[in-house]
């Protein structure tokens, strides 16, 4: 789905210039997957994506900053239409985690934000295309 891609990419960049991801394009992106795994009766991808939340959730709680809520409504979009098992958007997290954590250590600032849209994307396309 290009669309899909467009959309998660201008995600990206505004919260790569702007460190805030837009409501209402989180939103569209987010209730089109959603929709998507409910249409397809794919019940494994809708948990995956469910969990995902919940988790960024937690980390959104325990991190003080860290992490944005942005991405933890952000977090669900990963699991795509091109996801095929439940262990592709953990996978396309944990990628984006390590990425965001290479960033970090080549800018040898632990304490800094990074805007984590783009990693998720980048993770997403490289999980999804290889």
């Amino acid at each position: 789905m290009p669309i899909y891609f467009i959309a998660f990419a201008l995600i990206s960049a505004a919260d790569l210039r702007f460190r805030v991801i837009p409501k209402g394009m989180n939103f569209a992106l987010v209730a089109t997957t959603f929709t998507y795994l409910l249409i397809t009766r794919n019940a494994a991808l809708l948990l995956a994506s469910l969990m995902a939340f919940l988790i960024y959730a937690l980390l959104y709680r325990l991190s003080k900053g860290g992490v944005g809520y942005g991405d933890v409504r952000l977090a669900p979009a990963p699991v795509d239409f091109y996801a095929t098992t439940p262990t592709g958007p953990l996978t396309i997290h944990l990628l984006a985690w390590v990425f965001a954590g290479l960033v970090l250590l080549i800018k040898k600032r632990a304490s800094s934000s990074l805007p984590l849209a783009p990693f998720l994307l980048s993770a997403t396309l490289i999980i999804n295309h290889l």
